[in-house]
């Protein structure tokens, strides 16, 4: 048996104690944990994978409310596997699979428990089309702009007037809105949408596109693996 199959074993007989949890995880008469059902890959209509998705529909399949996930809190990518990605490259634009995969919204940090689980309930995502990868690195390339800039200026210590700040950050981001492209795949809200949010709500969307997501229902955490709260406001005030 090689080591990755041995390892798929060995993950999923650690889900044994979902069994009375949940009806998508039975155990047989010789203790051997058995996946009874899976799920359609959790992905949006262009197919990418949303973490969004995945814990709605992870979360419908427990028979108890507010189970409590266990295990270290660690990164799981659901554009995967790792290798059907990372062989798609474009000339001119390189690993663009690569490039896709690893955009921060397509990462969730979760129990270990709730990881292991998902790997096991959903079916693999598939890979969206070069057109629809493209698209969408294209579309967090235009948040770290956004993002760099509100920075820029919102942090310019030489001025010392907030208002004045805000409407010079205004004046800079409407000369982007001008050309930017309008948003394909909804990584992006669209131009106009983006381009009425105050600074506080635009700065803090596009933020959360750049950084990876811990599981935001914190009270399925268990206490012991949950972030002090101070950890919790420094990445919310990132």
């Amino acid at each position: 048996m090689n080591a990755e199959r041995s390892r798929y074993i060995r993950d999923l007989q650690a889900l044994a104690p979902l069994s009375d949890h949940t009806d998508a995880i039975g155990v047989d008469v010789n203790g051997k944990v058995v996946v009874q059902k899976k799920l359609p890959p959790p992905i949006d209509e262009f197919g990418i994978p949303r973490p969004e998705i995945m814990v709605r529909d992870l979360l419908g399949q427990m028979t108890t409310e507010n189970y409590i996930w266990t295990g270290k809190i660690d990164l799981h990518h659901l554009a995967t596997p790792k290798a059907d990605f990372s062989v798609v490259r474009t000339k001119g634009e390189g690993a663009i699979g690569s490039d896709f995969r690893g955009m921060a919204c397509l990462k969730i940090e979760p129990p270990r428990q709730m990881h292991n689980f998902a790997h096991h309930l959903f079916e693999l995502p598939g890979r969206p089309s070069v057109d629809v990868m493209r698209q969408a690195v294209y579309e967090i390339d235009q948040a770290k702009l956004l993002s760099s800039t509100i920075d820029t200026h919102m942090n310019d210590y030489s001025i010392n007037d907030t208002t004045k700040a805000q409407a010079l950050c205004r004046v800079a981001l409407a000369a982007m809105f001008e050309k930017m492209q309008e948003p394909q795949v909804g990584i992006l809200p669209n131009v106009e949408e983006l381009y009425n949010m105050e600074l506080t709500d635009l700065r803090r969307t596009v933020n959360s596109l750049l950084r990876v997501r811990r599981l935001s229902k914190k009270h399925l955490i268990h206490p012991a693996i949950r972030k002090s709260s101070e950890w919790t406001q420094s990445r919310q005030a990132a």
